[in-house]
């Protein structure tokens, strides 16, 4: 069974040192490979890890030339793309061919941001267009997730939106959908990183009630991968779960948990 489960469970690291930076880069597929020049000698590469949709590049880093395979990955033509390139603070890789996965269409939204000092994301309604259908998402995972459901522009009556965050890097955009020509339209990601703060499970031998140790964003799956429960919570109600092994996702984190 445990094997089962590590087949399964999706690898999410995002590593974060003092002596270390991040390239953020995001985009769509377009049945291309990323091309990254590391302008360190071999044997000593500028880049330490790389992650693409939370899933870790497994490669050596020990070339002057680093071709990330995003056909590996199984990408469908115009699928979103979130790659973290982690890299020495005293030498940055350059990458060659940015285009390969530029983005489909952007929307340009000055005025959304985050406001540290009150926790809050924010935009201003009066930028949007009419007529269109906005959606707030943020990226748990290795995949984008509705976060608020805006509604339509011409009605839209909140610029302001407290979100539960993640361990260390945050990432949030704003899609807007034209229902006349059914265009798809997205900001650039804001990034929040909220330091050294890891949430933890408790317990993971359980009968009716998994605890975080603080509020968390979640995914409960069975072992064939159904998703069978999601939220935001700080306790989870597991009762009506039957007797045996589930992977969770929460925080930053995968683990496995039995309900008994």
């Amino acid at each position: 069974m445990r094997s089962v489960f590590l087949s399964l469970i999706m690898c999410f690291l995002i590593y974060n040192t003092a002596s270390s930076q991040e390239i953020l880069i995001e985009g769509n597929y377009w049945n291309k490979n990323l091309y990254l020049y590391n302008p360190m000698p071999s044997n000593n590469s500028c880049v330490k890890y790389i992650i693409v949709n939370n899933k870790v590049v497994d490669s050596l880093f020990n070339s002057n030339s680093i071709i990330i395979d995003l056909k590996h990955f199984g990408f469908q033509y115009g699928d979103n793309l979130v790659v973290i390139i982690q890299h020495d603070e005293n030498c940055e890789p350059v990458i060659s061919n940015p285009d390969a996965v530029k983005p489909t269409n952007e929307l340009f939204i000055e005025s959304f941001k985050y406001v540290r000092r009150s926790g809050v994301l924010q935009w201003d309604i009066s930028d949007f267009d009419k007529g269109k259908k906005l959606e707030l998402e943020q990226y748990l995972w290795g995949k984008w997730i509705k976060a608020l459901d805006l509604g339509m522009t011409d009605t839209l009556g909140v610029s302001i939106f407290s979100p539960v965050l993640n361990s260390k890097l945050n990432l949030f955009r704003l899609k807007q959908f034209d229902p006349n020509n059914q265009l798809l339209t997205y900001t650039k990601s804001v990034k929040v990183r909220t330091g050294n703060r890891n949430v933890l499970l408790e317990k993971t031998k359980v009968s009716d009630k998994l605890v975080f140790t603080e509020m968390s964003h979640y995914e409960i799956y069975s072992s064939d991968g159904t998703l069978l429960m999601s939220g935001i919570a700080k306790d989870v109600d597991v009762s009506k779960l039957v007797k045996g092994d589930y992977w969770i996702n929460f925080d930053i984190n995968t683990s496995i948990f039995k309900k008994k």
